[in-house]
């Protein structure tokens, strides 16, 4: 599958899909330690559900879940980001007045 913005219909049924094609034994989430896991699990669970319902798993039974916890914080993950802003290495085509940091 490849990487793009998805909502959770599209990815949850993808990411099933793509485990029945390579016959996985799992789908790992990776979730936010204090946001999304329980949502995530929900959504694969559910798109098995579907999935199966139109056939397409065959019989085969959903492969367990694995949640993976970020082990660092949005904040602490953007550092390196905003560091090459600050150094003005990271160049930006037009205006765009919405990412403006006012001090």
């Amino acid at each position: 599958m490849n990487r793009a913005r998805m909502g959770a219909d599209t990815w949850g049924h993808g990411a099933c899909r793509l485990a029945l094609e390579t016959d996985a034994d799992a789908i790992v989430v990776v979730v936010e330690g204090n946001f999304g896991g329980d949502m995530a699990r929900q959504i694969v669970t559910q798109a098995w559900k579907e999935i199966a319902e139109q056939g397409e798993t065959r019989g085969r039974l959903m492969p367990a879940i694995i949640e993976v916890h970020a082990k660092q914080g949005k904040r602490l993950r953007a550092e390196p980001i905003t560091q090459l802003y600050t150094q003005g290495l990271v160049p930006h085509v037009g205006e765009h007045p919405h990412l403006e940091v006012s001090s």
